[in-house]
């Protein structure tokens, strides 16, 4: 008995320490599942924040509300966009608006660049880099000229270019006989490899696509295709709006300098934000963007700073969907051909739902000028109405001024030149309108759609000025 008795105890013992142990081994693994919950938990929220969709809007698209996509459609006029930066360290740089972005390279392959009177589009950029080989020597290199081979790193290698500072590179083939500039030695067979430290556009091959003056009012010749970059004007409409995940950036020298300022008010060294400047040396690449647009309704109302999400994009749209400030004709005929003495006007807005439209009538014919100043405002169908054929235009669309010749530039030529342009022979005369004709005084005569206003047409010429013109005034390319 006392046998049994001692076996049934051993056994609620050996029960019971068992259970101890279990709950002694559950509570430690249940601190552990709960960390790995934890962690798990924070990975998916990274993994749907990265993965999180965001729509690209540009200037011009036409868009509906996610909430209403059978209701009234709108045209973004405005990009705003800010990113997270990555720096070749791995560190981030939040908050940067795409404004203080600068590109790496000043010209790229599909840019469009204006020299003298020619538009043209870029179709090859050679670089020149400049390296620093680990032995100190530095040497400013053409990379047409011999093979620079960028080494793998961790750092983004996907890139539209191929070069950016900070680069290990190998540099095979170098020829001394090719033009090459030694800062400090000499070229060495053991010398291999290096770091770049600057890259610059050495020349660019162009394709010359229009000229805002006929070539048989000057019979001047199109231009080379091999340029220097130098002579070049970069067009470009809305660079800030043209960034995406991934591209590779640089930023101006006083970013820092201007936000550490604004971070730390009271006096700070000037090398301790040198020191900070140089942690963050550039070049970056964009980590993370986020972006809000502002939408021109077709009613007129204005919202500011949406985001890209509550919006879808669309992708067909009606002959009877019109748009504030598109210009439009007045059908007096069954064929939507005829333009004999139709009104042209300007859309103020339009009532979707109804399929009216408010037109702002012009004082002059459609094959005239559009003055809407003085005009009379009529509200009538979206059906009686179609868009002008010859005012269509988009934002970003590239356009010439008309009638601009030889002689509406020769007042803008300087004293010296006009005596020139006076004593020569007239056979030479073709040799100085060719060399003026050069230089950037159509500045004003090439340029981007940037908006509307007031049934004028908001364009930004390649000198950098705003000027309103009519539809009658300029021509698409």
């Amino acid at each position: 008995m006392d046998m049994l008795f001692h076996d049934g105890d051993s056994e609620s013992y050996t029960e019971s320490s068992d259970s101890e142990d279990l709950e002694c081994i559950g509570s430690s693994f249940s601190g552990r599942a709960q960390s790995i919950l934890l962690n798990l938990g924070q990975s998916i929220e990274k993994i749907d924040e990265l993965l999180q969709f965001e729509r690209e809007f540009a200037h011009g698209d036409i868009v509906c509300s996610i909430s209403d996509p059978s209701g009234q459609m709108g045209r973004v006029v405005d990009v705003d966009m800010n990113t997270d930066l990555e720096t070749s360290y791995g560190d981030i740089i939040n908050e940067v608006n795409t404004k203080n972005l600068l590109r790496i390279r000043t010209f790229v392959s599909g840019d469009y660049v204006v020299l003298g009177q020619w538009l043209g589009k870029i179709d090859k950029v050679v670089d020149v880099v400049t390296v620093v080989f680990d032995d100190g020597e530095k040497c400013e290199m053409t990379t047409d000229k011999c093979d620079v081979i960028p080494i793998s790193s961790n750092f983004v290698d996907d890139r539209e270019w191929s070069y950016y500072p900070g680069q290990r590179v190998q540099v095979k083939g170098l020829n001394i006989f090719k033009p090459t500039k030694w800062f400090c030695g000499t070229w060495n067979v053991s010398r291999g490899e290096g770091t770049i430290c600057r890259v610059k556009v050495g020349s660019v091959h162009v394709n010359w696509i229009a000229s805002v003056i006929p070539v048989s009012q000057t019979r001047l010749f199109v231009p080379p295709t091999l340029q220097d970059p130098k002579c070049l004007t970069l067009l470009s409409c809305f660079p800030h709006a043209n960034w995406q995940i991934g591209d590779s950036c640089m930023l101006p020298n006083d970013y820092f300098l201007n936000h550490q300022i604004m971070k730390f008010p009271f006096d700070v060294s000037s090398q301790f934000l040198e020191e900070e400047r140089i942690s963050k040396s550039g070049p970056y690449v964009i980590e993370k963007m986020k972006t809000k647009v502002d939408v021109l309704w077709q009613d007129g109302s204005y919202s500011k700073g949406l985001d890209p999400r509550t919006l879808i994009p669309v992708n067909s749209i009606g002959d009877h969907d019109f748009f504030p400030d598109q210009f439009v004709l007045q059908t007096l005929s069954d064929d939507p051909h005829v333009l004999i003495r139709q009104c042209c006007g300007v859309v103020e807005n339009v009532d979707a739902q109804e399929r009216t439209v408010k037109v702002k009538w012009g004082t002059h014919e459609s094959n005239s000028m559009v003055d809407s100043s003085g005009g009379q405002t009529e509200i009538v169908s979206a059906y009686e109405l179609i868009e002008h054929p010859q005012y269509s235009y988009c934002i970003g669309e590239v356009v010439f001024r008309l009638n601009v010749s030889w002689q509406d530039h020769k007042g803008e030529i300087s004293p010296i030149t006009k005596m020139e342009f006076n004593s020569v022979p007239p056979l030479e005369m073709d040799l100085h309108k060719e060399k003026h004709l050069n230089e950037d005084h159509f500045g004003s005569s090439i340029g981007n759609v940037i908006g509307f206003k007031d049934g004028c047409i908001v364009v930004r010429w390649a000198n950098g000025l705003i000027s309103e013109v009519g539809p009658h005034e300029i021509s698409g390319t």
